[in-house]
């Protein structure tokens, strides 16, 4: 995840990359309340867009 939220095409890569810390807990943290809610936000859409992914790889019987 914490390379998703680095790279360039990541939505919300601006609000992860200038926040400070060490890992991507720290990184999270740190954020002011929007910023969280923005990341928050797309690390779910992330997660799902896996979920949906995974499933379609699923062959069926």
């Amino acid at each position: 995840m914490d390379t998703w939220l680095k790279l360039r095409s990541c939505p919300v890569s601006s609000f992860y990359n200038n926040a400070e810390g060490r890992d991507m807990v720290e990184k999270v943290l740190s954020l002011e309340s929007d910023s969280y809610r923005v990341i928050t936000k797309e690390v779910m859409e992330f997660i799902n867009w896996i979920r949906r992914f995974a499933e379609g790889m699923i062959m069926d019987d």
